[in-house]
């Protein structure tokens, strides 16, 4: 698991090295919710001790990782495009990048969607 502590600047981050997650609580539910997702899809992808994607360019990073974030929350109903359109599209500025980290971006997101309705199920359970 991943810890998490509160930041009141930007939105969160994922710090690469100590391997926490940090996230403004005073964004919206929904914000944080849809940073968490991002910042956990660089844990994922990127962390330095097992992440496939660990040395690819801060650009694919954040096109990845927000990329994950607008799937998963799709997923469940959250339309977050009119953020994560904007931020993939400035982070990317070439088609040749999605191209690249596509079957990445699709593989974490089918990750973390079966990790999150799993807790859904637990949560009706109890």
């Amino acid at each position: 698991m991943v810890p998490l502590k509160e930041i009141n600047q930007a939105n969160g981050y994922y710090h690469l090295e100590e391997l926490y997650i940090a996230i403004n609580k005073n964004r919206s539910v929904i914000q944080q919710l849809k940073t968490l997702i991002h910042e956990y899809a660089h844990h994922i992808l990127h962390s330095k001790n097992n992440g496939e994607f660990k040395d690819v360019t801060n650009n694919i990073r954040e096109s990845q990782a927000e990329s994950v974030a607008y799937i998963v929350m799709n997923y469940f109903d959250f339309d977050t495009s009119d953020y994560s359109f904007r931020y993939i599209a400035g982070w990317s500025q070439d088609i040749d990048i999605i191209k690249k980290i596509g079957t990445g971006i699709l593989k974490c997101s089918h990750n973390i969607i079966e990790k999150l309705k799993v807790v859904k199920v637990e949560e009706l359970a109890a």
